[in-house]
């Protein structure tokens, strides 16, 4: 399910409504930061998540460690998805799909 809870106190309420019901896999956020595998991590996560800014630091941090430990490659972007074989490696056909596109208009480097 995805919810658009408008604002960021809102969000962070919801994240605790989920919490209290012992619900704990779910993601949070513009970059899709899982409250489960990130909650021990991540300081403050909840309030980060819901904030642009910080919730793009977290999410450029977790591709960084990824490439540091396997590389510049499209495993190291798939992991950030999911340490599930089929799922990344779907989320990584995709990526890279778009990132061709983007790369062919000259609007990355």
């Amino acid at each position: 399910y995805v919810y658009d809870c408008r604002n960021k106190e809102i969000c962070i309420a919801m994240a605790k409504a989920l919490i209290r019901h012992r619900i704990l896999n779910f993601d949070m956020g513009v970059f899709q930061l899982n409250y489960y595998y990130q909650r021990k991590r991540v300081k403050n996560l909840l309030e980060r998540a819901f904030d642009i800014v910080e919730s793009f630091k977290i999410a450029c941090d977790i591709v960084a460690e990824n490439v540091k430990k396997y590389g510049y490659n499209a495993n190291a972007v798939a992991l950030y998805h999911s340490s599930n074989y089929d799922l990344n490696r779907k989320y990584a056909w995709k990526f890279w799909k778009v990132y061709k596109k983007l790369k062919e208009k000259r609007t990355l480097p």
